[in-house]
């Protein structure tokens, strides 16, 4: 196994305007408000990532803070509400600053005591794919709920931490709260392996079948770790892979095609069990939940392809799409890009039998938003 990791991460900086500690007594004075100004990388993708620093000017952000185990900025969920209320921070394009939403109180830096920050992005996304937050003196976190095929579900739930903060002790007011992605982003691409140069190979769809796609994830108890995703007992039977173009040559040679990179898939951090591919284990109906017969809901990709040599086909036929099917085992961590290489030769029909040429393989990279190199076993 080859690997090696770097992260990609938005920072947003929560400046104290006041450089003059004399002014900086006064809590309520102007110049000792609590401003905000966001930076990040560069963007990589264009479905619903938080890359950037115009990615982030694009939604909103909801810090909250706490001061002697009370909240200091946010409030606790009122009775028609299903998540607790932060401060929500939108970006001015007239001033170019990050500001208060307009129907958001300012806040002060306290003298002395010292806070906790802990902040979510996209707010503005919270009613979509978050489900409850509850970010309250006694727990940090918030649920998310993949369950629908398309961007504005799959966002990037972000979040940011900083404990123990005094005005006095941070250069200029300034507190540094590092944006991580809490999610695993999923991308595929595909080449021929030596012994199928000849075959011609089209793709026209593919999905990921037994995955979970709910749960809650816990902030950490430092900035400095990871959090922790509790995943909901329901199954989503299968996320689409969203392709580059309705129909895709797999190129011949060492090239590399792209089929998913640039449209990642977003999912919930996770260990997927690959298919195992036995005749006692045959695929079952792949439009309900049971998409596979035993009780373990393995996971499996579904391609929809044709896979010819001249006039002879393997998959499909001159008129018609068929299916391959892959067994796909996978340990997906928060933050993490994952690059799957498909190696093909072929793969197996839904009863598990193989498909008569070399049988496809993995290379997976995997990548804190940038690349690791993985290697999985040929089946």
């Amino acid at each position: 196994m080859k690997t090696s990791l770097s992260m990609l991460f938005a920072g947003l900086l929560l400046v104290g305007c006041s450089a003059d500690e004399e002014i900086a007594t006064i809590s309520n004075s102007a110049s000792n408000a609590i401003g905000f100004n966001v930076v990040s990388n560069n963007p990589q993708t264009k479905a619903t990532m938080i890359n950037s620093t115009d990615d982030l000017k694009r939604h909103k952000l909801e810090v909250f803070a706490f001061k002697d185990g009370a909240y200091y900025m946010g409030s606790n969920a009122d009775e028609e509400s299903w998540k607790d209320h932060g401060v929500e921070l939108k970006y001015d394009v007239a001033t170019h600053r990050w500001t208060y939403n307009d129907s958001e109180p300012i806040y002060y830096w306290p003298h002395q005591e010292p806070l906790d920050f802990y902040a979510i992005s996209p707010a503005d996304k919270i009613t979509v794919s978050f489900g409850p937050v509850s970010i309250k003196p006694e727990t940090k976190q918030f649920s998310c709920f993949l369950t629908e095929d398309t961007k504005d579900y799959h966002v990037d739930a972000m979040y940011a931490m900083k404990l123990g903060v005094k005005k006095d002790a941070t250069p200029n007011g300034t507190v540094h709260l590092t944006f991580k992605h809490a999610l695993s982003q999923i991308v595929f691409q595909a080449r021929k392996n030596d012994k199928s140069q000849s075959v011609t190979v089209v793709i026209n769809g593919m999905q990921l079948y037994n995955v979970k796609s709910s749960g809650v994830f816990t902030f950490p108890t430092s900035d400095q770790n990871k959090g922790v995703w509790t995943l909901y007992d329901d199954l989503k039977s299968y996320h689409n892979i969203e392709l580059v173009s309705e129909s895709i040559d797999v190129k011949s040679g060492n090239e590399v095609t792209n089929l998913s990179v640039g449209n990642p898939l977003l999912c919930i951090p996770q260990t997927l069990t690959a298919w195992d591919h036995s005749s006692s284990n045959q695929i079952g109906d792949q439009t309900t939940d049971n998409a596979i017969t035993d009780t373990n809901k393995t996971s499996f990709l579904r391609i929809k392809c044709k896979i010819h040599d001249g006039d002879y086909y393997f998959v499909g036929d001159a008129d018609t799409w068929g299916y391959t099917y892959v067994p796909f085992g996978a340990i997906w961590e928060e933050g993490k890009r994952y690059i799957y290489t498909l190696y093909f030769g072929a793969g197996y029909n839904a009863d598990g039998s193989e498909i008569d040429i070399v049988p496809i393989t993995f290379d997976a990279e995997v990548t804190d938003w940038v690349n690791e190199d993985r290697d999985i076993t040929d089946f």
